[in-house]
């Protein structure tokens, strides 16, 4: 027995040492692959705030806009091949994507990638449920590092290998709603003597007349006196309590209790804002968090560029005229002003014959060659405000293809664009846009005679704009423009752009050109030199006219629908306004909105992947 005890002896060592070996192992398994996991998802931190950082960078660079994003050798903003941070350019967007993901400790540039491009003839983002036609730029990081193995090392892995991929990206989001009523600073409209009236409403229906009503699916639903089947909006927060630049008597939407109803399939009002007439609207409104979906929808993002087609300060061929009559021909893309018998600029408004049309081709009256000459979509611009009472044409040719810049009238008080009669027809396929405006207004270069004019003391206003007794259909410009004027795209659908820094709240504040309030009074530089909201009327008689597109006008601007008709029938309009009002003793006024066919586009930085 004492033999076998001794030949016994040393087994528990040889166990406990193969157990040591597993426990390694397991210890290995749970504390090397625990430090993965932490490093790794500080991988996934970094690259995600580096994709973010570089996308909303070139996003900021270029003032919310999307035009000019694309890859060449020579783009500091595009990576076609995979590169490491260190050898990313300090001037480059990139750059400060990789600053970010430097950041987190323990990654140095050689640990960062990045690809990054657009187009068709470079590879593609990953994307989640995100069309790549909807992705105007994007952006890829990479992140790989070696880590040292502690207890895995006793079993010969010394080192792992962790990697993390952030994707972000310039994504096109279609702005929802029919109607948005954008008046949520309780900004007053003006009369035309300059007073304060109606602060703070963002939709005032009067009088009895209703429309049919129809779904986004096209089935018809009630009959009202507004009908916006992609929603209704509105951003002001009245609500008869005499809250911040509102009276007792102001609602954010108001019926007067006349039987006047509004239909949407989605009514929403921002915050305690109210209505006085809650049970003549359907759905019944309710208050919304005031988030996004009561902003300018694309505030932030710059104005639309004037003449597209030209280098960026390259002021569009004068055209001086001698009378305010413009001739029965086909004029040309130029900056059209009257001039007095000095030859002085003196701001006049310019009237439009019965057989005016536009061309890129067309001449000045009185000579010259337009540096737009060919180009697909022009740019004509008016000062001092544009008379067409004499145009009765229905070749669809008035008003062509291209831009309709109204820049200002010298009456404060007055039209900077009105039609009384007659019928015209915008471009049906590349689209017409009206920009309304002053000679202030971004990316416009103003002749020497008008620079001079101004500084003599000529002051131009972002007057109003009339329509009465007039049928035809305008459409708004396509998605998709030819040629040079890709850097539309993002305005594809708008058909009336009022400039969006005009404003009453002159005396507290302002908007600028980007669409951002500022504190103190407004400037000729900063929001040009209107100190009234400009009113866009469509008058009695107006049952013939179709509009298709956006209209936009979302700060310190109204629209009026006047008695008479349907002022605006089944028209595929997005109506984009400070306030919508139909005049007391309305009749049988109101809007049929069909829902947009080409809504307002807006464009967001997001992570993808």
């Amino acid at each position: 027995m004492r033999k076998r005890k001794i030949r016994s002896g040393g087994q528990a060592i040889v166990l406990v040492t193969l157990s040591l070996m597993a426990m390694s192992g397991m210890m290995g398994l749970s504390v090397d692959l625990g430090w993965s996991y932490f490093v790794q998802r500080q991988a996934q931190a970094a690259v995600d705030a580096g994709a973010l950082a570089a996308v909303h960078e070139v996003f900021s660079r270029k003032l919310g806009s999307v035009s000019g994003l694309g890859c060449s050798a020579t783009s500091s903003e595009c990576r076609t091949a995979l590169s490491h941070c260190a050898s990313i350019s300090a001037t480059s967007n990139l750059y400060n994507g990789c600053q970010y993901a430097q950041s987190w400790d323990g990654f140095g540039p050689e640990e960062i990638s990045v690809i990054s491009n657009i187009g068709s003839a470079v590879p593609t983002p990953p994307t989640v449920g995100i069309p790549t036609a909807n992705i105007a730029y994007w952006a890829t990081y990479i992140a790989t590092k070696n880590i040292p193995q502690l207890f895995s090392s006793l079993l010969g892995n010394t080192q792992g290998t962790i990697a993390a991929k952030g994707t972000a990206a310039i994504i096109a989001e279609v702005v929802p709603g029919s109607f948005l009523g954008m008046n949520q600073a309780g900004d007053c409209q003006t009369d035309s003597g300059g007073g304060a009236i109606n602060c703070g409403v963002d939709l005032d229906v009067a009088g009895s007349g209703k429309g049919q009503c129809f779904d986004s699916a096209g089935n018809a639903t009630q009959q009202a006196s507004i009908c916006g089947p992609a929603g209704i909006f509105l951003a002001s927060q009245c609500n008869g309590n005499n809250s911040a630049g509102c009276g007792s008597s102001d609602y954010a939407g108001q019926t007067h209790k006349g039987g006047a109803t509004v239909w949407g399939s989605t009514n929403r009002i921002q915050g305690v804002g109210a209505v006085d007439d809650p049970s003549a609207w359907t759905p019944t409104p309710i208050n919304g968090s005031g988030g996004s979906q009561f902003q300018d929808p694309t505030k932030g993002e710059i104005q639309p560029p004037i003449a597209p087609g030209l280098p960026s300060g390259t002021a569009i061929t004068s055209c001086a005229v001698t009378t305010t009559s413009l001739p029965n021909s086909v004029l040309g893309p130029f900056q059209y002003y009257h001039v007095n018998s000095q030859g002085k600029a003196d701001g006049l408004q310019l009237s439009l014959g019965s057989g005016t049309t536009f061309a890129s081709n067309g001449s000045c009256p009185s000579g010259g060659t337009s540096n737009q000459v060919g180009q697909a979509f022009p740019a004509y611009v008016f000062y001092g405000g544009v008379n067409a009472d004499a145009v009765n044409t229905t070749n669809g040719k008035t008003f062509g293809p291209g831009q309709y810049v109204m820049a200002g009238t010298t009456s404060q008080s007055g039209a900077v664009f009105t039609s009384t009669k007659g019928t015209f027809t915008g471009d049906t396929n590349s689209g017409t846009m009206f920009i309304l405006t002053d000679p202030t207004y971004p990316s416009l270069v103003q002749p020497p005679a008008i620079s001079t004019a101004i500084t003599a003391g000529l002051t131009f206003y972002q007057g109003d704009t009339y329509f009465k007794n007039i049928s035809g259909n305008l459409t708004g410009i396509s998605s998709t423009l030819p040629g040079t004027a890709s850097s539309l795209d993002q305005y594809g659908g708008t058909l009336f752009w009022q400039d969006r820094r005009n404003t009453s709240l002159t005396a507290s504040g302002h908007y600028d050109a980007m669409g951002n309030y500022v504190s103190g009074a407004c400037t000729t530089a900063t929001c040009g030199a209107t100190a009234t909201s400009p009113n866009f009327t469509l008058d009695h008689g107006n049952a013939g006219m179709t509009m298709k597109g956006v209209l936009y006008q979302p700060r310190g601007a109204w629209m009026t629908i006047n008695a008479g008709g349907a002022a605006v029938a089944n028209s595929p309009l997005q109506v984009i306004t400070g306030s919508l009002v139909f005049t007391t003793g309305g009749g049988n006024t109101n809007v049929v909105l069909l829902g947009p066919t080409n809504p307002a586009i807006i464009f967001r930085t997001a992570l993808i992947q």
